[in-house]
């Protein structure tokens, strides 16, 4: 599978000027049992869009199959012709209504990744972290993706599945109490805690 055109100079160079452009995309939902804040894909178009448009580029998004396994595309490409491709394997949910939500989980990630977007994220002295860097030599799952969790995890019994998870999960890093946030647990985990979270919403009814 071909993740890019023969050439990317001329898009190397527009990317260049866009991402002078790029704005912090901010935090504009929020999950209403866990009181976090995600950017939402609008957030994310609206901080790229002006950048993008100015500079002879575009992003598309979408499905693609490759021998039988199902992938989500984000194509950035210029107006010269040239292009660059990020995919990510989707693991298929049981209900029309979790893909529709794991693919806008697709669209924000892919969208930040391929851009290099700064997401308004704030640092820390990252102490809370500090345990599980030395337990593992796995990176930590990121703030950004550790939100995005919590924003997929709806219903009534929200914040006793999210519980149970962090405490499953630092089980398994060998963790001396239970992490407080996705943030603190290993990035080796995040298949199977999103997979575990789609699974959760086929069963949460619909607004």
């Amino acid at each position: 599978m071909e993740m890019m055109s023969a050439e990317i100079n001329e898009l190397a160079k527009a990317l260049s000027a866009a991402q002078a452009m790029f704005k912090k995309a901010s935090f504009d939902k929020v999950n209403p049992h866990f009181k976090s804040k995600y950017a939402s894909l609008e957030s994310v178009l609206n901080c790229c869009r002006e950048g993008l448009a100015k500079n002879g580029l575009a992003i598309t998004q979408g499905t693609l199959s490759d021998n039988g396994t199902l992938y989500f595309a984000t194509t950035l490409m210029h107006s010269s012709g040239q292009w660059i491709k990020s995919i990510m394997l989707i693991t298929m949910p049981g209900s029309p209504q979790a893909l529709g939500s794991l693919l806008s989980y697709y669209r924000r990630y892919g969208i930040s990744a391929m851009l290099a977007l700064s997401t308004g994220d704030e640092d820390d002295d990252g102490n809370a972290a500090q345990e599980s860097v030395q337990k593992h030599s796995f990176p930590l799952i990121s703030k950004v993706i550790a939100q995005e969790f919590d924003s997929m995890i709806e219903g009534e019994n929200a914040i006793e599945y999210r519980n149970n998870m962090l405490k499953y999960y630092s089980g398994k890093d060998g963790l001396k109490k239970c992490a407080e946030s996705f943030a603190e647990l290993s990035s080796v985990h995040s298949p199977s805690i999103r997979n575990h979270i789609a699974k959760k919403r086929e069963n949460v009814p619909a607004n």
